[in-house]
């Protein structure tokens, strides 16, 4: 395991050293933590805001300006122009931007989360702003490189009935830390992270459902709470805790590093576990998502000529005529967000339109019937 430092700062939080610590004194020094870091914690959560403004702002105007000028808003309710679109070159390539855009975004935010803890990690030190930008742009990269590989393994868990996936998520939980502070290559990231928490299941599992069961309580039973006795109340609620949750994942951060830095102190990092048994389940669940794709994607030309073949013909109302729901008042054809199951009123309509309707809701019947056809010779 490598033992030089990171150009982190290198002392470590408070209670490091103590083997035991008690949940509430853990919290205490989480908030000290967090309040001795809070004017650079404040700086990053501005940074990353500016950063994903403007990438929403550059993706938006991408997004909308290709849409209206393939046919507007109303591409959404034609399934062949749409897919059309998306599989055109066009489409293709603003896909592509859309995606670079997001592994950007990811990337600037792995940044920003580094930075973070090693603000908490020093606040005790207090480092300069721009300090703390230079080592997140040196352990951005690798960071995010390692919370790849930990979300490759993850996912092939989660497609093995989920558990797996849960096991893997916590035991991988702290290679970060040990990227960060350690500068150790990703297999060893991986590794310590394991070593760490298997050697002290315990004592971070109760620490582990400390932070869940916070989370519960203040985004689950305390709304449902204000909004049994006022709905304005809740909504009162929800706007304070949205603010709140900034400073909330801040403590829950510098929970966690915390607890990493205990548990570290005490544990003999020499002889790392072995992961074999990881790789193994990634590595099966992954061969289950290939076969599910390809199988997917034979059947692709399937499902889009099924969409092109949709017999739906809609049937011009007379001027004037009752029931604008099912007939758009614009162009008078049938409203394709009209649900037939729900909102079927045929009441004052002429025998035209009525009919007109019987035969939109055979037609539908007949569309979704072949697309369960379909997707059950997949299966």
């Amino acid at each position: 395991m490598p033992t030089n430092q990171a150009s982190a700062p290198s002392k470590e939080p408070t209670m490091a050293k103590t083997e035991i610590v008690s949940i509430k004194n853990h919290l205490l020094v989480s908030w000290e933590m967090t309040k001795g870091s809070l004017k650079n914690l404040v700086f990053l959560w501005l940074v990353m805001l500016g950063v994903s403004v403007g990438l929403g702002i550059v993706v938006f105007a991408l997004g909308f300006s290709t849409i209206m000028a393939s046919g507007g808003l109303a591409i959404f309710s034609q399934p062949e122009k749409l897919f059309s679109l998306v599989f055109s070159p066009t489409g293709s390539m603003l896909g592509l931007v859309f995606i670079i855009a997001g592994i950007a975004y990811t990337i600037v935010s792995t940044g920003i989360n580094v930075a973070s803890i090693i603000a908490l990690h020093s606040y005790r030190e207090k480092p300069q702003f721009k300090d703390l930008l230079n080592q997140a742009l040196q352990l951005a990269w690798p960071v995010y490189l390692l919370g790849l590989v930990i979300g490759l393994i993850t996912l092939g868990g989660f497609v093995l009935f989920i558990i797996p996936g849960i096991i893997m998520a916590i035991f991988l939980s702290f290679a970060a830390f040990e990227k960060i502070f350690y500068q150790a290559s990703l297999m060893n990231s991986l590794r310590g992270s394991y070593t760490l928490i298997k050697n002290n299941f315990g004592y971070i599992f109760i620490r582990f459902l400390v932070v869940i069961g916070f989370y519960f309580v203040f985004y689950a039973f305390i709304p449902e709470f204000f909004g049994a006795i006022s709905e304005s109340l809740r909504n009162l609620y929800d706007m304070l805790s949205g603010l709140a949750q900034i400073l909330i994942n801040w403590v829950a951060m510098a929970f966690f590093l915390l607890l990493y830095n205990q548990v570290r102190q005490k544990t003999d990092m020499k002889n790392l576990a072995n992961i074999t048994w990881m790789w193994g389940i990634a590595g099966v669940g992954w061969f289950l998502i290939i076969v599910a794709s390809v199988a997917f994607y034979s059947q692709l030309p399937k499902l889009m000529s099924l969409i092109r073949s949709n017999p739906y013909q809609y049937t011009q109302p007379q001027e004037g005529d009752a029931n604008p729901i099912i007939f758009d008042e614009n162009d008078g054809q049938i409203n394709p967000e009209f649900n037939f199951g729900t909102d079927l009123d045929t009441e004052g309509l002429s025998a035209e339109q009525q009919q007109a309707i019987e035969e939109a809701q055979q037609a539908m019947d007949d569309y979704f019937q072949q697309l369960n056809e379909s997707a059950e010779s997949v299966e």
